[in-house]
């Protein structure tokens, strides 16, 4: 496999806001739900997690989910999104 390393210059919260247009665009969806069990069989939807994280940025301590996908969507992994006729959009 291919592992690209990331070496990012830009601050973690700069990058987090690249994100904005995306989310601004509707290019981003989440299921209703994802449901984890943890090896301690603790079960955390991480949806809810995300959004947690999504809307008290920069505010919170903990943004690994938001920078992850920062990282995802960087132009270096030539990432793109699918077409939107393969989705079923829901309202919330």
């Amino acid at each position: 496999p291919n592992i690209v390393e990331i070496n990012s210059k830009v601050k973690k919260e700069d990058r987090i806001r690249q994100l904005i247009p995306l989310f601004q665009a509707g290019k981003i969806y989440f299921p209703k739900s994802l449901v984890y069990v943890n090896s301690e069989q603790k079960y955390t939807d991480i949806v809810d997690e995300f959004l947690y994280e999504y809307e008290y940025f920069p505010a919170i301590s903990h943004d690994d989910m938001l920078d992850s996908l920062a990282h995802i969507c960087n132009e270096k992994f030539n990432f793109s999104f699918p077409p939107k006729n393969n989705f079923v959009k829901e309202k919330y």
